[in-house]
């Protein structure tokens, strides 16, 4: 995945703090949609290592691991559906009444929350790595 990016910061063994806007479906051109624009919410801070020299205030393109993110989405977003599903069914071969296969899908599917708190507690530890690779504007500093 490649996002563009501002440097705020170096730090140190070349690295640098980037601010990256977040990527969404809504393709922030207002003036044809209508929507509302990045906002500081859809802003995000985050280590990437720097390669190329970037100064804070520099426009840069970085690279992340589009894999990882992919399985972070899967984890975050296929995981509570797949277990609703799973909990429903098990329940529903079990002979037990509709309102409680119901039951055991939203219980089954709110557990997958869990899930995702583990995984992002181990994320922390090994999180997505981003690698600034181009400078595309220099600051004036």
């Amino acid at each position: 995945m490649t996002q563009i990016a501002t440097v705020k910061k170096l730090l140190e063994e070349k690295k640098a703090e980037i601010t990256v806007v977040r990527q969404s479906a809504c393709s922030h051109d207002c003036s044809t949609c209508g929507g509302c624009g990045p906002t500081e919410s859809t802003k995000v801070d985050a280590v990437a290592d720097n390669l190329v020299g970037a100064r804070p205030g520099d426009t840069v393109r970085v690279e992340s691991d589009s894999g990882k993110v992919l399985g972070l989405a899967a984890v975050f977003y296929l995981i509570p559906l797949v277990l609703f599903f799973v909990g429903y069914f098990v329940a529903q071969a079990l002979g037990l009444s509709e309102g409680l296969c119901l039951l055991a899908g939203v219980l089954l599917g709110a557990a997958s929350f869990l899930i995702a708190w583990l995984v992002d507690r181990r994320l922390k530890a090994n999180s997505v790595r981003m690698k600034i690779v181009e400078v595309l504007h220099c600051s004036d500093m």
